[in-house]
């Protein structure tokens, strides 16, 4: 018997678990056992653009429910694909559940792609299933910081060549805000690292929560950080925003103060989803879309050298950020209810990593 947790699409707030019996598997199917996975306000970024992204039909229940996807590892099971052999593991998506049937297309040494029906027309970087005995990210003690920053470090890793190819769109300095948050943490760390290299002059300014702001304030990334009631306080230079919030009003306020300074609008995350519903009309910003950049970078520097470029910087972070980076592991079916209302909520703690296991 499999189990999964199941959200309400239209409101959040609103969650069930659901019990599943093991179905039989068709020829050329697997059955993956998801070891763990991780979960931060990336995921409740899913959860917010389900419908219009497409995150609701990963793993489809159906028009009132859905399953938010996670990034993790499995093994597997049972298998009736004459390729693959019980006992491997594959990192990939998985849905907060106990178990995954996949049905890998051509199988190569280092993955596959589910290829079920449902999934065609999804974008293939979130298909794709590594195989750990060939994965160049893996290594067994760096599993959990893989779980919480695989995902979010290649959003990071792509904004920061994003806004500097785009020379921070005229812009003098870069603000962000939800500063606090993983992935924003990570693009404030790769923009530090550039400017010393190349001898830039641009200074990275954070916006986070008065909760979140001792952290924020000692991690060392970050020139100057405030706190949201204190937007009107910074100094009125030409300013990119990149926004992890998707707070409509903070967005605002931040463009009222800076006026004409104001030179761009990069759209990440909603961290703040509740604001974000609640408010109607349409950003000006312009969104950005990993799969979309990680197409265009892996044609202009060519799908090894993506992946070089991008295992190379991974390392650097791991060691860098395992000075106050910290995880928490805990067992899916009994404590992911807990963990998934305070990341909801906003209270799950920034300096922690989730990681649930099913035991």
């Amino acid at each position: 018997m499999g189990i999964q947790f199941e959200v309400n699409r239209s409101d959040l707030r609103k969650s069930r678990w659901t019990n599943h019996p093991e179905s039989e598997l068709k020829d050329g199917q697997i059955r993956i056992n998801i070891d763990k996975f991780g979960f931060s306000s990336n995921n409740v970024t899913y959860a917010n653009l389900g419908n219009s992204f497409g995150y609701w039909n990963f793993f489809p229940v159906d028009k009132d429910w859905g399953i938010i996807p996670t990034w993790g590892f499995g093994t597997v099971i049972e298998s009736k694909h004459k390729e693959i052999s019980l006992g491997e593991r594959f990192y990939g998506y998985y849905p907060t559940a106990s178990h995954l049937i996949l049905e890998p297309g051509k199988v190569r040494p280092t993955g596959f792609s589910d290829t079920q029906v449902h999934r065609s027309k999804l974008p293939s970087a979130y298909n794709f299933y590594y195989n750990l005995a060939r994965d160049d990210f893996y290594t067994k003690e760096s599993e959990d910081f893989q779980l919480i920053y695989r995902p979010l470090f290649t959003t990071s890793f792509l904004l920061e060549a994003y806004l500097l190819e785009n020379q921070l769109f005229t812009a003098k300095d870069i603000l962000i805000t939800s500063a606090s948050s993983k992935t924003a943490i990570a693009l404030a760390y790769l923009l530090k690292l550039s400017r010393e290299k190349n001898h830039f002059s641009f200074k990275i300014h954070a916006l986070t929560s008065k909760r979140n702001f001792s952290l924020v304030q000692s991690l060392g990334y970050y020139d100057d950080v405030k706190c949201y009631e204190d937007i009107v306080s910074f100094d009125k230079s030409d300013i990119c925003v990149v926004d992890f919030s998707g707070n409509e009003r903070i967005q605002s306020e931040i463009k009222l103060h800076f006026g004409s300074h104001h030179k761009h609008l990069c759209l990440v995350g909603i961290v703040h989803w509740e604001e974000q519903a609640q408010d109607q009309k349409e950003s000006e910003g312009v969104l950005f879309f990993a799969p979309a950049e990680i197409k265009k970078k892996s044609k202009q520097w060519g799908l090894a050298g993506f992946q070089e470029r991008l295992v190379h910087s991974f390392g650097s972070y791991s060691k860098d950020s395992s000075t106050w980076m910290k995880y928490k592991n805990l067992d899916f079916s009994s404590s992911f209810e807990n963990v998934y209302w305070e990341t909801l909520e906003g209270k799950f703690p920034a300096e922690l990593g989730a990681i649930l296991s099913n035991s």
